[in-house]
């Protein structure tokens, strides 16, 4: 009954924010990890979708979806409630803080809604394949599914790719204030470690942010083809 009070309370739900954003920034970079096997070439990242989708892997990467989606959902509904109630119980103080706060905590509930609706985009497109039916025929000479060619033709289609690089720009300014800010919610904001923990944020969002719009770049580009 305890451990259910904290949760109900402000610095509870806090600290659940913070753990299920780290939660989200972890998959983000396993996922960029094996995305940047494009570069490798097209066996490397159809081995490696292979290898996902073989028994028991592929039992533990739909758990990590469902997972995903759930975190989504609860950091990005969470995050809107106790940003509204905080505005409610008190207006002045939340008229003042604006003022003060950067861009980037101002547009965390928009950059947190447009992220989620991204992650429902990006399962429907490549996961579930019903933007482009035509995807799941897609198999190399192995046999296996064709990764490589799917990603390919997917970002050669210039208003995916436009939408993925404005996606990837909204994680950025997103994790640019919320990967920073999990230290503070998790009590580690000692004044010595705060310039470091600052920078935590904005270094982990441009890592992901280069590396994630490199992608569809590349390939139009011509470098990945």
């Amino acid at each position: 009954m305890n451990i259910l009070r904290f949760v109900n309370t402000t610095i509870g739900q806090k600290i659940l924010m913070a753990l299920t954003g780290l939660a989200i920034v972890g998959f983000v970079v396993a996922h960029l990890t094996g995305n940047l096997l494009l570069y490798v070439g097209p066996d490397a990242i159809n081995a490696y979708a292979y290898g996902l989708k073989s028994e028991p892997t592929i039992y533990l990467i739909w758990a990590a979806r469902a997972g995903l989606l759930f975190f989504f959902g609860f950091h990005t509904i969470k995050g809107i409630m106790l940003t509204l109630s905080a505005r409610r119980a008190s207006p002045k103080y939340a008229v003042s803080h604006t003022n003060k706060a950067s861009v980037f905590s101002r547009s965390m509930i928009y950059t947190g809604v447009v992220l989620l609706l991204f992650v429902l985009f990006h399962l429907a497109h490549f996961t579930f394949m019903c933007i482009n039916p035509e995807f799941k025929s897609l198999t190399d000479e192995l046999g296996r599914h064709d990764v490589y060619s799917m990603v390919v033709a997917s970002f050669q289609v210039p208003w995916i790719s436009l939408l993925y690089i404005i996606s990837m720009l909204a994680l950025w300014m997103h994790l640019c204030h919320g990967a920073s800010s999990v230290f503070r919610s998790l009590g580690v904001s000692h004044p010595s470690w705060v310039l470091w923990t600052d920078k935590v944020g904005p270094t982990i969002a441009t890592v992901l942010l280069l590396g994630n719009c490199s992608l569809p770049l590349s390939v139009w580009l011509g470098f990945i083809k």
